[in-house]
């Protein structure tokens, strides 16, 4: 009977596989310094609000023994970055009691109204082609076939333009064009 033998590694050894499995493909979390992040928000802050927002992050920073990460202000010089989304949420939890705005809501479109928009660029590119097509066309059935293609997919462009403007205005997102720059 053939059984495999271990063969005894040091530390150093598993830790080198562990970070071997570590690529460039790990997300990037962006960083923000202190006063760039409560420069974001429209609010004259107190230095009191200054430093207890930034006490507050900076020992969570340390609890979590996060990295060091500076960043340079033109007027303070060389500060320490933090994650944003740490800072987000201590934010989130320090502003109820302490009278500060809430943040701003960041403006993301619905998964739904991406494909609404990613289905009317296909049908733009389709009737962009079919018009070619039809123009083209040396055979006359085959312009004639391509013109009533191309009505039905226009029909059906339109349709689609006039869903995705009714799902951006009940959105909050209805701002000017809501083509897909296809033309």
């Amino acid at each position: 009977m053939n059984t495999p033998t271990l063969t005894p590694r040091n530390n150093e050894e598993i830790i080198q596989d562990h970070f071997a499995t570590v690529g460039d493909e790990t997300p990037q979390v962006a960083h923000a310094t202190i006063p760039g992040f409560l420069r974001k928000l429209n609010h004259r802050w107190s230095m009191i609000d200054i430093e207890r927002f930034g006490a507050k992050v900076g020992r969570t920073a340390e609890t979590m023994h996060l990295a060091y990460m500076p960043a340079f202000d033109r007027s303070l010089g060389v500060l320490r970055s933090f994650p944003v989304p740490m800072m987000e949420r201590i934010y989130e939890i320090l502003a109820p009691a302490h009278g500060w705005p809430a943040l701003p809501v960041p403006v993301q479109e619905a998964p739904d109204i991406r494909e609404q928009r990613a289905a009317l660029k296909v049908q733009e590119v389709m009737v962009k082609q079919l018009g070619m097509l039809s123009q083209a066309a040396e055979d006359g059935h085959v312009r004639r076939a391509a013109a009533v293609v191309l009505d039905l997919v226009e029909r059906k462009r339109v349709s689609l333009e006039a869903e995705l403007t009714r799902a951006l205005e009940s959105a909050g997102l209805a701002d000017g064009d809501v083509g897909t720059g296809v033309a």
